[in-house]
C-alpha cells in the first residue's frame, strides 16, 4: 500500500496495529493465484485482525478505482465468446465510496460494495466482442478464494451497455436497464453465466425493443427470456 501519508494506530495493550489510514494518491495491489487487484482512492481505512495482524476489511473514498485482472490460459485468447461475453479478462470498478471485506488471510478480497453510484466495465478476452458497461445506485460484488468474481448485485437503478465489437459494421450498442441486477459468473472459466434484471424491464438495439416485468439470460441456453407482460415490437 502506498500513499502520500501513511498513518498506523495500535492496540493500547497489545501494541498491535489495528488501523492504518492511508492519505493521497492510494494505491494499492494483491495478487492471488495470477489474479491481480489494484485499488485507487484518495483515501483508504484499512482495519487488522487479531491475531495475525492481517487485513479484515476497510473502507476507500475519493475517486475510488478498482481494478481486477485474470491471466490469460496458456497465452491464448478464447475463440469461442458465448452469448454473454465468454471470458472476462479484466473488470474495471469506478465509485466515490467502496466498503469491501478480506478473506481469512487478507490475501484476496471476499465481497466489495459501492456506497454511491457506481459504473463497471468488464473487458472481454476475445478481440470479437464488445465490452459491458453497468451502472447502478449500488453494487454488491462477492469474490471466489482467489479473488474471481462469483456475483454481482446493482440495486436503485441499474444499466447494462453492451458495446458493438470494434470491427462491427453496426456500432450501435445493445442497452438493458431495470431497478434490479444479478449477474451470476463462473469463476473457473471467468465468464459471465447469466444476468437477470428486474423492475420495469427495457431493451433496446438497432432492430427491436422489448420491455417486461422481468428477464434472464443465459450462456447455457443462449436466449433471453421475458416474463410479466412482455411486449417486443421493431424499431
Amino acid at each position: 500500500l502506498d500513499a502520500d501519508v501513511l498513518t498506523g494506530h495500535l492496540d493500547p495493550e497489545s501494541g498491535q496495529l489495528r488501523e492504518l489510514v492511508a492519505d493521497g494518491h492510494v494505491r494499492g495491489e494483491s495478487r492471488q493465484d495470477g489474479t491481480i487487484a489494484r485499488l485507487d482512492a484518495h483515501e483508504v481505512r484499512l482495519n487488522f485482525s487479531d491475531p495475525g495482524q492481517t487485513p479484515a476489511n476497510g473502507k476507500a473514498a475519493g475517486e475510488v478505482h478498482l481494478t481486477m485482472e485474470q491471466p490469460q490460459k496458456n497465452g491464448k485468447v478464447s475463440s469461442q465468446p458465448g452469448v454473454l461475453g465468454g471470458k472476462i479478462s479484466r473488470e474495471e470498478l469506478t465509485t466515490g465510496a467502496l466498503q469491501f471485506a478480506f478473506r481469512p488471510g487478507g490475501k484476496s478480497l471476499q465481497e466489495a460494495a459501492t456506497l454511491d453510484s457506481g459504473t463497471l466495465v468488464l473487458f472481454p478476452e476475445s478481440p470479437q466482442i464488445g465490452r459491458r458497461t453497468a451502472t447502478a445506485s449500488r453494487f454488491l460484488m462477492v469474490f471466489d478464494s482467489v479473488g474471481r468474481f462469483k456475483t454481482l448485485q446493482g440495486t436503485g437503478g441499474t444499466q447494462v451497455v453492451f458495446a458493438a465489437p470494434a470491427k462491427a459494421s453496426d456500432q450501435s450498442p445493445s442497452v438493458a436497464s431495470a431497478s434490479h441486477l444479478l449477474a451470476a459468473f463462473d469463476p473457473a472459466t471467468e465468464t459471465l453465466r447469466s444476468v437477470e434484471q428486474w423492475g420495469n424491464f427495457r431493451f433496446r438495439n438497432a432492430d427491436f425493443e422489448a420491455s417486461a416485468e422481468k428477464a434472464h439470460d443465459s450462456a447455457r441456453e443462449q436466449c433471453l427470456v421475458l416474463s410479466g407482460h412482455p411486449v417486443v415490437w421493431d424499431r
